[in-house]
């Protein structure tokens, strides 16, 4: 791990390009994440959300094209906390015995103390010691996020981190995001309303290339960008024209 005055930097993806099966899922992708803030990710289902999130994780490697911290190429030096529809736990272990492996494999500091706060935090702690496979979808979604932030992480990946999660599981990771601002976020929604209010900028994904992106203004564009939102994807409203 690099010194921690020098970890958080910008990220960034340039000309990625990745396929499957002979089909082209990512299509020539370049932007930047920044320090600081939020990206919210749209796009209809099959446009190339999820996976594009995996290579920025590098759980997939791209077929052409690069994905480096600026000025620092090796991924191994950083910290990538990501949610993605798969939740990574292990069924028959207690949340704490879950929280407990990720943690040492982290090599986490003070990691009962994380682990007591994020248990509290997410409303889990007369669970705590139950087995996961007892747990609801939502309750598993909740210790996923915990785990997540175990390890202080210098970029976020969220996948639909808001699916099976209710109003105050909800607010219980918007929190953690937004504790979090000084790193790159980036994250996936279907819900356009909710995402919208929480980024701070946007980007359109179809058919595996970003249509559109902007960086938000005010909260008085919700209903503009709701109202376009099928316009773009249609291709009626171009890359600056709303």
């Amino acid at each position: 791990m690099i010194a921690e005055k020098n970890r958080i930097k910008n990220y960034q993806a340039s000309n990625l390009k990745f396929s499957r099966d002979g089909y082209n899922i990512i299509n020539d992708i370049s932007f930047k994440l920044s320090p600081g803030q939020i990206t919210a990710l749209f796009g209809p289902n099959g446009a190339g959300k999820s996976t594009l999130l995996k290579l920025l994780a590098g759980i997939w490697k791209p077929d052409s094209g690069k994905i480096s911290w600026l000025n620092h190429p090796d991924l191994k030096d950083f910290n990538i906390g990501y949610i993605g529809h798969e939740l990574f736990l292990y069924k028959d272990l207690t949340a704490r015995e879950n929280l407990e492996f990720f943690g040492q494999l982290y090599k986490t500091n003070n990691l009962n103390n994380k682990i007591k706060n994020l248990i509290k935090a997410a409303g889990l702690e007369l669970w705590l010691n139950e087995p996961v496979r007892k747990y609801s979808r939502g309750m598993q979604q909740k210790l996923t996020i915990c785990r997540t932030f175990l390890n202080s992480p210098d970029l976020l990946l969220l996948d639909e981190p808001f699916t099976g999660l209710d109003t105050k599981s909800a607010n219980f990771l918007i929190k953690l995001i937004n504790q979090n601002r000084n790193i790159p976020v980036l994250f996936t929604s279907h819900n356009i309303r909710q995402g919208f209010k929480l980024a701070d900028n946007w980007m359109i994904l179809q058919a595996g290339k970003i249509i559109k992106r902007s960086k938000k203004q005010n909260q008085d564009e919700l209903d503009t960008f709701i109202k376009n939102y099928d316009k773009i994807l249609a291709g009626d409203i171009l890359n600056g024209d709303a």
